[in-house]
C-alpha cells in the first residue's frame, strides 16, 4: 500500500496471540470506535500476515509461546527483512517485571510502545487508542467496512407499496451499505431518496433502520445497478455493534483464508538475528504523559462511499 493509500484507508491492526481478557475487554472497545482489527494466533503465523500487511500495527503478547530473550530476537529480526520493517511493533504484557521491561525496552525499538495490562480496561483501551492514534491507523477514514457479497448471512430488504424487495448488499459498515438491485427498479433508488421501511437481517436477527440514498450508480452488468446508502440518525446500538462484530468475523475469516496454505515459522528464536543492531525508541508507556495530538481530518461517510470498494 503507498502512502496515499495509508492516508485515506489507514492501517490494519493487529494483536498477536491476545490473552482472553484482552480480546473481551479491550479489543471491542476498539472495534466499536471502529478501528480495523485482527487476531493472529500464534507467533508462527505472525510474518506471514504481516508480509501481505507491511504498512500495519502489530501489539505482540509476550506473555506467552516465547521466553523474553526469544521474543527480543524476534523483534529484531523484523528490521532484517525488507518487507517486515515498516510494520509498527508494540507489546503487550501483565506478567513481565520491572527489571525485564528494563531489558527489553534497552534491546527493542517500539514505535507502537509498551502497554501493561495491570491497568483496568477502559485505562488500557484508551492508551491503546492514544498509540493508534499517533501512528495515524484510522488514516482519514471513520467507518470500517466489509466485502459481503458471497455472504448469505446478511441481507437488506425493502418494504415499498406493499411489496419486499431484497437488496444484495455489496458492503456495509456502521454507517452505511452499498446494494445491487436490478437496474428496472432504479426510479425507486434516486439519490437523496429517504428510504424509511428497511430491514437488516444478520444471522439470526433483523434490525428495522432507514436510510438515505447518496449515489446511484451503473454495476457490470446491464441489467442491474449500485445503489450507495448512508444510515440515518436513530438506528439502535445493538445493530451497529452486530455490523462491527460481523465486519470483524469476515475480515478474521479472509485473513484465515489469505494465509492457512503459508508454512508455518519454524524459526530458532534462541539466535540472534543477523545483523541485528541493539537500538532504542521512544515507546509510550502504560504511564507517559499524554500528548495532544490532532487527528488528522476525516472524510465524511458520504466521502468514504464514493469510493467503489472497501480496502482490503
Amino acid at each position: 500500500m503507498n502512502s496515499l493509500q495509508n492516508i485515506a484507508y489507514g492501517k490494519k491492526i493487529f494483536f498477536l496471540n491476545p490473552p482472553f481478557t484482552l480480546v473481551q475487554n479491550v479489543i471491542g472497545k476498539l472495534r466499536d470506535n471502529e478501528y480495523e482489527l485482527y487476531i493472529i494466533d500464534s507467533y508462527k503465523n505472525a510474518k506471514n500476515v504481516l508480509r501481505l500487511n507491511p504498512d500495519s500495527v502489530c501489539f505482540l503478547n509476550i506473555d506467552d509461546e516465547l521466553p523474553l530473550e526469544q521474543w527480543v530476537n524476534f523483534i529484531n529480526s523484523f528490521k532484517t527483512d525488507p518487507m517486515l520493517q515498516s510494520v509498527l511493533l508494540g507489546v503487550i504484557s501483565s506478567k513481565i517485571r520491572n527489571s525485564e521491561k528494563e531489558y527489553f525496552l534497552v534491546n527493542v525499538s517500539l514505535p507502537a510502545g509498551f502497554t501493561s495490562l495491570h491497568a483496568a480496561s477502559d485505562e488500557i483501551a484508551t492508551h491503546l487508542a492514544d498509540i493508534l492514534d499517533i501512528n495515524e491507523a484510522k488514516g482519514q477514514r471513520r467507518y470500517v467496512r466489509v466485502c459481503c457479497e458471497d455472504e448469505d448471512r446478511i441481507t437488506m430488504l425493502y418494504n415499498i407499496q406493499d411489496k419486499v424487495y431484497t437488496l444484495r448488499i455489496r458492503d456495509i459498515s456502521a454507517a452505511g451499505f452499498s446494494a445491487i438491485i436490478p437496474a428496472k427498479y432504479t426510479s425507486f433508488y434516486q439519490p437523496n431518496f429517504i428510504l424509511r421501511n428497511l430491514t437488516l437481517a444478520l444471522d439470526s436477527k433483523q434490525y428495522e433502520c432507514c436510510g438515505a440514498v447518496y449515489a446511484l450508480r451503473p454495476a457490470e452488468a446491464e441489467s442491474e445497478a449500485i445503489i450507495v446508502v448512508l444510515f440515518l440518525k436513530g438506528i439502535s446500538v445493538e445493530m451497529k455493534q452486530s455490523i462491527r462484530k460481523f465486519t470483524f468475523a469476515k475480515h478474521q475469516a479472509e485473513l484465515k483464508a489469505d494465509t492457512k496454505s503459508l508454512p508455518q515459522d519454524e524459526t530458532d528464536y534462541s539466535k540472534k538475528p543477523a545483523d541485528s543492531v541493539s537500538e532504542t525508541d521512544d515507546a509510550f508507556l502504560i504511564d507517559y504523559d499524554e500528548a495532544a495530538e490532532n487527528e488528522a481530518e476525516a472524510l465524511s461517510a458520504a466521502e468514504e462511499y464514493a469510493d467503489p470498494a472497501p480496502h482490503r
